[in-house]
């Protein structure tokens, strides 16, 4: 049965470093996951290399081969931190089909950390759109952080949006 893959999940201050997830022909959905009296609903989380809550996610990785990626808001992170820095994280895609629009990070902070030196290698499938880096803040006083270094690199398949680096303040 499809379900939800957070390689490494770090639900405190914890950070997710050197977690390698790889998808060879399965099915990764959303869904709600139960950590620590917590529920964390991962519509937004689908396939991940390293997911930190309250901390860094460096250096994590997610290979996917002709696998699928489905649900409400398909997505794959190689690294995912809401509240710190995402940096050295890398996603490489050898084919991927879903039922939605899908989104491809190679690092995301949404809680105005940095992504810096992300990679995202797209061969084959299609995707909605595809960033190296992004760092997202909303409704807070502080600032978007900073993104540098970030790459896309798209050989085959097909991509509507391609962005290095994306730095949004809501």
């Amino acid at each position: 049965e499809p379900g939800v893959a957070a390689h490494g999940f770090a639900n405190g201050a914890g950070d997710a470093v050197g977690n390698k997830l790889t998808i060879n022909g399965g099915t990764v959905t959303d869904g709600d996951v139960q950590y620590d009296d917590i529920s964390y609903q991962i519509a937004e989380l689908g396939a991940t290399g390293g997911f930190s809550r309250s901390g860094n996610a460096s250096y994590n990785e997610v290979k996917i081969t002709n696998g699928t990626v489905n649900g409400s808001y398909p997505t794959v992170y190689g690294g995912l931190a809401l509240d710190g820095d995402s940096i050295g994280n890398t996603v490489t895609v050898d084919g991927v089909s879903t039922d939605g629009s899908l989104y491809i990070y190679g690092g995301a902070s949404f809680s105005g950390g940095t992504a810096s030196g992300n990679t995202v290698t797209f061969r084959q499938g299609t995707a909605v759109a595809v960033f190296g880096g992004n760092s997202d803040i909303t409704g807070s006083s502080e600032s978007a952080g900073g993104v540098s270094g970030n790459t896309v690199n798209i050989s085959g398949g097909t991509v509507y949006e391609v962005d290095g680096g994306v730095s949004i303040k809501e």
